[in-house]
């Protein structure tokens, strides 16, 4: 269970950062953006996710922050242990590379869907 938990934190954090693009740059700039191909604005949202998908790590490490788990069922799943410190480890993969196309056009739908709503009123 645990580690669908953590799956799902992550997910939902990422669902939260294209939420946040795409209702946040349709918002300002909904009238250049809706004239665009739908590809064409999920290219320009792609390094925006990228960024929060990876700003943290940086600035932890040159904080000496560390982020430590104590779950030995998280521990076995992914072959870590609890003096493993997660900021080293959590780097973007081949899922991270997948799950930021889907963020993007996520971003993309929620932003053109909250400037229609907001064109008809």
């Amino acid at each position: 269970m645990k580690i669908l938990t953590v799956y799902l934190a992550y997910l939902w954090v990422g669902f939260l950062h294209a939420f946040f693009i795409g209702a946040s740059f349709y918002m300002c700039f909904g009238k250049k953006l809706i004239q665009w191909k739908f590809w064409q604005v999920a290219l320009l949202f792609f390094p925006m996710l990228l960024f929060f998908e990876v700003y943290w790590i940086p600035m932890f490490n040159y904080l000496e922050l560390e982020l430590f788990i104590q779950s030995s069922e998280v521990h076995e799943y992914f072959g870590i242990d609890g003096k493993t410190n997660l900021i080293n480890t959590l780097r973007p993969r081949l899922f991270n590379w997948i799950f930021l196309i889907i963020q993007a056009t996520f971003a993309v739908w929620v932003g053109k869907k909250l400037f229609n709503r907001n064109l008809r009123k």
